[in-house]
């Protein structure tokens, strides 16, 4: 039985709410009553009577293989689509709506980008998710023309910046700065 209802959940109920989140941050009230209507749907409650869960909502959203069910929070689960907004304004520059909306990064590239005060509040929310969007980022080094040397992930879990704690503003410096003509680490400048 709840294999049936949390796949009813995840299939169901869940999704009837994908669409706005791939286009919104919602707000956590909203989360928050999604989670409601979830975990109501689970334990086939009457919304209108309150009786305590048979297991905490937390324990339920575990992935499988920590003994939860698999159910995604509203919240993360928004997140996540919100995330594949910024990976497209990244990675996608010729799609329509990437276009459409990248008018708003004029000359600044996306984490470097100050939304402005009168702009779009999804704008302002979408990019108030790119320092969580930038940890979950791994470059691969290619020309290194593109790597922010201390600003992004490229070597370890976290920018060189955390580990270095340097107190001069040398965060521009991409990893091109530090690859000889041939091709090879300029060890002198890695000193």
């Amino acid at each position: 039985r709840e294999l049936v209802m949390t796949i009813l959940v995840q299939s169901n109920i869940a999704s009837k709410a994908s669409y706005q989140m791939q286009n919104f941050l919602l707000p956590s009230s909203i989360h928050n009553e999604l989670d409601k209507i979830h975990r109501d749907f689970l334990w086939n409650k009457d919304p209108a009577k309150r009786s305590a869960n048979l297991i905490g909502w937390d324990k339920v959203c575990k992935p499988k293989k920590y003994d939860g069910l698999g159910i995604k929070k509203a919240e993360a689960s928004n997140k996540a689509l919100q995330m594949k907004l910024l990976w497209k304004i990244l990675k996608h520059p010729e799609n329509p709506w990437v276009k459409l909306v990248t008018k708003h990064l004029q000359t600044s590239s996306l984490f470097e980008h100050k939304p402005p005060h009168g702009g779009s509040w999804q704008w302002k929310k979408l990019m108030s998710l790119r320092e969580v969007f930038r940890k979950g980022l791994r470059w691969i080094i290619g020309s290194g023309q593109e790597v922010l040397f201390w600003k992004d992930n490229w070597c370890l879990q976290k920018p060189l910046l955390e580990f270095a704690k340097l107190h001069v503003q040398i965060t521009d410096i991409k990893v091109v700065d530090f690859i000889t003509p041939f091709q090879t680490w300029d060890i002198p400048k890695l000193k």
